[in-house]
């Protein structure tokens, strides 16, 4: 899950998802809640939470470096003996940039949400595909350099 901010998604006739974030080990969600006519107020609530194991790491708590994922290996390096044995002793990783070594991350508990209120579960599955859907088109941007 991304945090994100100032983004509007309606949860409810009275209430709109406006942003999401961590704090001191919880998730919280900003809503804006009606007040009539014109007038909204914000209001931070918790969302439950649990940790999961990192999806980036799976556990480990370090990655191999980005230029060996995004590049692959050469063919050179796979002829490399020295190279190859560093690389599977562990001598490229680093540490995870996800999870920066703990091995879990922090995630709204989306189960007990659905069941406790699922229209806000709703608002923000709708807001993290956005997000989502943003940061590939920014992606693809860049690649063709734009």
């Amino acid at each position: 899950m991304e945090a994100f901010e100032h983004i509007e998604f309606d949860v409810d006739s009275k209430r709109m998802l406006v942003g999401l974030h961590v704090n001191k080990g919880s998730w919280f969600a900003t809503l804006a809640i009606h007040k009539g006519e014109k007038n909204w107020e914000d209001v931070e609530i918790p969302l439950p939470s649990k940790n999961e194991v990192c999806g980036t790491c799976q556990g480990y708590g370090s990655h191999d470096h980005r230029g060996i994922i995004d590049g692959a290996l050469t063919e050179d390096q796979v002829r490399d003996s020295e190279f190859m044995e560093d690389y599977q002793n562990g001598n490229y990783s680093v540490l995870c940039e996800e999870c920066r070594g703990a091995n879990v991350v922090l995630v709204v508990d989306e189960y007990v949400l659905d069941h406790d209120d699922p229209p806000l579960m709703k608002a923000i599955r709708d807001a993290q595909e956005s997000v989502a859907n943003y940061n590939r088109a920014d992606a693809r941007e860049r690649e063709m350099g734009y």
